[in-house]
């Protein structure tokens, strides 16, 4: 057996002080817990699908009819029901104040917020004429914007004079789920109010007002800020919007001209560009899973998100202007994952950061993310996952994973992610914390086994119906 050389300074304690000494000082200054330099990094906070019930205790109603906006906090902590939700139901008074607070502390200084979207509670038009006594469309129009009010003031508290850049979920509307009118009142009743207190005025009114009030999307570039960010109204490309609302011009397609004409602006202006949209691109995992997998794990045929001519055009769009697309935050689904347009070993078209959700609806603990990057050139450098376990008798807000730490990355999650999806057919570790973090954290209920864990893993690098089903029965 060969001896190992160890030189003759190793063994004087002052030079090997002194080195120690030196080269912590050198990593310290360079590296952070995670491994990335530190020296130019900020943090952002991103969090999503609120789903505020305002229903929690009914009693409160009669007063949240007659009262403004301002003085419903009052009234929520004059009630008796102080628990949060457990899973199964909505966000709560007590969960609001829990998640702004804590992610409020999350972040120091102005940097900007990301929401992406559905502030109000799943079936909140139904709920309103059960509690309220009868239907009411003039009544519910009032409420839900008094509901809108309430919550974008109680993120304005939180977050001083940070811009909330936000895009609108599919509850966020007069006319229910998924039913957004295009140019409709909504639209017009929250434009100034999303423009002067989640945005701080920090963008052109008039180009905002003209696209928000038209369709429910804009791009706004803050002040200081190196990227556009562009911010859909996936609503119109859902497959599960009403066909009747597509009558006449079709809002979907005018959105999609919009973008591909602004990304077009953004090239000859030398911008960079993160995507905001609620609803992600490519499959529906659960609906796939429990309409048309078999006993073997085979699927069927593919539920989607998108309808297929939006997202076909969209994924044109995305690959003639891919060079200065960064990234793509998107929320919908409650859950934490990404998805990826094209996969091509550690390369490809779009990353979609998929953020899990605040209510704890459909399992999930509630949870919220913190991202990381470099302040000089906006590189995506790591991100935290912030989650309250409902489990604990007094829950709180703490750290769930760090993508860095939990999969062992250490580089920016651009190249991570594609990374990590190669590593998800091979490494079981890897795997195990993906299904683990999938809920955030709250996995009794074992909705992902291994019989139909390919449906989520492939996922992750197709988004187009063929490519998923191909990969999903290939794999046993």
């Amino acid at each position: 057996m060969h001896s190992r050389y160890i030189p003759k300074w190793f063994f004087c304690p002052s030079l090997l002080l002194i080195l120690i000494l030196i080269l912590g000082f050198s990593a310290g200054c360079r590296l952070g817990s995670s491994g990335f330099q530190t020296t130019s990094s900020e943090s952002f906070v991103v969090f999503t699908d609120i789903h505020f019930t305002p229903f929690y205790d009914p009693e409160l109603l009669d007063d949240l009819v007659r009262a403004e906006a301002e003085d419903w906090a009052a009234i929520f902590s004059s009630s008796s029901a102080a628990d949060l939700p457990s899973w199964g139901q909505e966000t709560n008074y007590p969960l609001l104040v829990k998640t702004l607070d804590s992610a409020g502390l999350a972040v120091e200084g102005d940097q900007f917020i990301l929401f992406l979207g559905d502030i109000l509670a799943h079936e909140f038009r139904k709920q309103f004429f059960t509690f309220f006594g009868r239907e009411d469309e003039e009544a519910l129009k009032s409420f839900i914007l008094k509901t809108v009010s309430f919550f974008i003031m109680q993120v304005r508290e939180r977050f001083e004079t940070a811009p909330v850049i936000f895009v609108l979920g599919n509850n966020d509307s007069y006319a229910g789920d998924y039913s957004i009118v295009a140019g409709g009142s909504f639209l017009d009743d929250t434009a100034e109010l999303f423009y002067d207190i989640l945005l701080e005025g920090s963008t052109d009114p008039s180009g905002f007002l003209a696209t928000y009030e038209e369709g429910g999307y804009y791009a706004v570039e803050p002040d200081g800020s190196e990227i556009l960010f562009v911010c859909l109204n996936s609503i119109f490309f859902s497959i599960n919007r009403p066909v009747g609302l597509q009558d006449g011009d079709d809002p979907g397609l005018k959105e999609l001209e919009w973008l591909e004409q602004t990304l077009a602006k953004a090239v000859a202006d030398g911008k960079r560009v993160w995507l905001l949209s609620h609803i992600p691109p490519g499959p529906d995992i659960y609906w796939t899973v429990s309409q048309y997998m078999d006993r073997k794990g085979h699927i069927s045929d593919v539920g989607m998100m998108w309808k297929k001519g939006y997202q076909d055009r969209f994924i044109k769009i995305i690959e003639k202007y891919q060079e200065i697309i960064n990234i793509t935050f998107c929320g919908h689904t409650h859950m934490e994952e990404y998805r990826m347009a094209q996969a091509n070993g550690n390369e490809s078209h779009l990353i979609t950061i998929v953020n899990p959700a605040v209510t704890p609806l459909f399992g999930n603990n509630p949870a919220y993310r913190v991202f990381r990057m470099d302040a000089d050139d906006w590189e995506l450098l790591d991100y935290r996952t912030e989650a309250v376990d409902l489990k604990n008798h007094a829950p709180d807000y703490e750290t769930l994973y760090i993508f860095s730490q939990a999969y062992g990355f250490m580089t920016s999650l651009t190249r991570a992610l594609p990374a990590l999806y190669s590593e998800l057919f091979s490494d079981s570790f890897k795997e195990d914390d993906f299904r683990r973090f999938y809920y955030a954290g709250h996995n009794e209920a074992s909705n992902i086994n291994n019989l139909n864990w390919p449906a989520y893993r492939c996922a992750v690098g197709n988004i187009d119906p063929a490519g998923y089903m191909s990969c999903v029965n290939s794999l046993d």
